[in-house]
């Protein structure tokens, strides 16, 4: 066996013209120029002032012009609500004038029903309508001025030494005897005065009697006041009608002034 001797090949060395080792490159430095060195740009410095908000600024020009603008824009609208609630109150006063000027009526208005009251007209005496053996009937001028309400037919028969007529009994619902007083006449409960027209005009009601005109008739706790005969209205509501006047019910007028009576009896 041959063994190959490395360490003397070692030691020899290469050969120079077939060694595979390429020859030791030459050293390369960097160089380095101060002025390449990159600038730093240092970060902005944050004040109070510089970040408060531009909108929040109320000093800035521009904030107070917008101010100014909506404040005067209120103040023209004001404005023109004082101008049109000047002209509206000038307009009302004009035709308030107009209107006084006027006598208080205008071309086309209602007129509102009026009263024509005569003061001065003198009262008749009472005058008798019917007379038997324990009674005597009348009917008695109503003062002027008096409405027809309840009552007021049996007040002016006792300012006459008189008393009223009640229609009916003592038992009928329009009865009272302490303001009115029951006659041999008084049957008929729901017909004041039907009694004695029959009578006097031949069985007619009251409506169809001339005796009975304007005459009214005592009613306790009736709806219309007192039960009158006025015309072709029986009864006719006492509510309604004032004595010594041209009313004749809500809205209507009378050609003439009219006096109403109360039916009154007397006993003998």
């Amino acid at each position: 066996m041959s063994y190959r001797n490395f360490t003397n090949e070692a030691e020899e060395g290469p050969d120079p013209s077939t060694s595979c080792v390429s020859a030791p490159a030459p050293s390369i430095t960097p160089s380095i120029t101060p002025s390449s060195t990159p600038s730093i740009t240092p970060y902005p410095t944050f004040t109070k002032a510089s970040l408060k908000s531009p909108v929040s600024d109320t000093n800035s020009p521009a904030r107070r012009q917008d101010s100014l603008q909506v404040a005067l824009g209120l103040v023209k609208r004001k404005e023109v609500v004082y101008i049109g609630s000047a002209l509206t109150s000038l307009v009302l006063i004009s035709v308030a004038l107009f209107y006084l000027s006027q006598g208080g009526t205008q071309a086309g208005a209602p007129v509102l029903a009026t009263t024509t009251a005569a003061p001065s007209q003198a009262l008749g005496p009472p005058v008798l309508l019917y007379s038997e053996a324990s009674f005597k009937y009348y009917k008695v001028p109503v003062v002027p001025g008096v409405r027809l309400i309840e009552g007021r037919v049996a007040d002016t028969c006792d300012n006459h030494s008189m008393r009223a007529v009640c229609s009916g009994p003592s038992s009928c619902k329009y009865s009272n005897t302490s303001r009115c007083m029951v006659t041999p006449l008084s049957t008929n409960c729901n017909n004041p005065m039907f009694s004695l027209s029959k009578i006097l005009c031949s069985g007619q009601k009251p409506r169809n009697c001339a005796a009975f005109e304007g005459v009214f008739s005592y009613m306790k706790s009736w709806y219309g006041g007192e039960c009158g005969s006025v015309g072709t209205d029986w009864c006719a509501n006492g509510d309604d009608y004032q004595s010594g006047s041209t009313q004749a019910g809500p809205g209507h007028e009378l050609e003439e002034v009219e006096t109403y009576y109360a039916y009154c009896a007397k006993q003998i």
